[in-house]
């Protein structure tokens, strides 16, 4: 902003801003900038000097135009991004373009996403407002254990996985799914792996083992040789099943490593099963039917 002072008709001028000469300054007119309290000294066709009264100018300077930021601009459901505007008198905060209620002090904690103004007035006076900053607040998996037959499973997508149990994580459990014969209080972990990979821990789930449902029996599955160095035969019976099964592999704290099909072979299904990629160590393999679970632990050598 700027104001022009002019003085009264004179032969020669000199303007003074706070008592101080201004140089170059010695026309009638004057456009003064910055704020301060001005006096013009004017000299008459004789050379006789007067020093005018005092004409104060005050300049209030706009606010800026920059939103600060307190971390990361990309964020999880439940954290906050704080933002702060630049010095000023009043503030008001928008979201989108919307004013938000009662956010109206120098600092605001986003945790909503959108596009984030703020209304910074000096004075009362001079009011400019911010340029925009974009927050981005990603939702958090939605997790819940189900039990299906004997195992947990954790919910499907784009998601890492890390199984607990009793609060204590279980090395290499990081499946979608967790198979374990044994109870226990067990939660998991869900991490997005899109975006800033927002993670939340499910509620615990408590597994008592029992029995198995009502209707189903635990059956032997026939598998030999046993101890196995190289191909596993195995021999699973019918039991009403019209398709083949899949033959499963875990190992003993409860990783399912290997999924294996089976083919027809008239009274029964018959597999061969490569366990030579194994290390040496004990596993379960197992086929799950309407009416039973067979299963039977293999030893590799």
């Amino acid at each position: 902003d700027s104001r022009t002072l002019s003085s009264t008709p004179g032969n020669g001028y000199q303007w003074f801003r706070n008592g101080v000469a201004i140089p170059g300054a010695t026309n009638r007119n004057y456009v003064a900038t910055d704020g301060g309290a001005y006096t013009v000294q004017v000299a008459n066709s004789a050379g006789c000097t007067t020093l005018s009264a005092e004409a104060v100018f005050t300049i209030t300077l706009l606010p800026g135009r920059s939103i600060s930021i307190t971390g990361a601009t990309e964020v999880c459901q439940g954290e906050q991004v704080l933002l702060t505007a630049p010095e000023g008198n009043t503030y008001q905060w928008f979201r989108s373009g919307s004013a938000i209620a009662g956010a109206t002090s120098r600092d605001f904690s986003a945790g909503q996403s959108g596009s984030y103004r703020v209304q910074v007035t000096n004075a009362g006076i001079c009011s400019v407002t911010s340029d925009a900053v974009e927050i981005v607040v990603n939702a958090l998996p939605q997790v819940t254990i189900m039990l299906e037959g004997m195992e947990m499973t954790a919910p499907v997508g784009d998601y890492s996985y890390q199984w607990y149990s009793d609060g204590v994580p279980i090395a290499g459990a990081t499946e979608r799914t967790y198979l374990t014969f044994t109870s226990g209080t067990f939660t998991v972990r869900v991490t997005g792996n899109s975006g800033v990979g927002c993670s939340v821990m499910s509620a615990p789930f408590d597994l008592i083992v029992t029995e198995l449902p009502q209707g189903q029996a635990v059956l032997q599955l026939d598998a030999y040789p046993n101890p196995v160095r190289n191909i596993l035969q195995v021999t699973i019976p019918k039991m009403g099943m019209e398709k083949a099964p899949d033959i499963e592999v875990f190992s003993m704290d409860g990783r399912r490593i290997g999924v294996y099909s089976s083919s027809d072979a008239g009274r029964h299904f018959k597999a061969e099963l490569d366990f030579s990629p194994f290390k040496q160590a004990n596993y379960l393999i197992i086929v799950r039917s309407p009416k039973a679970i067979l299963r039977t632990r293999i030893i590799k050598h």
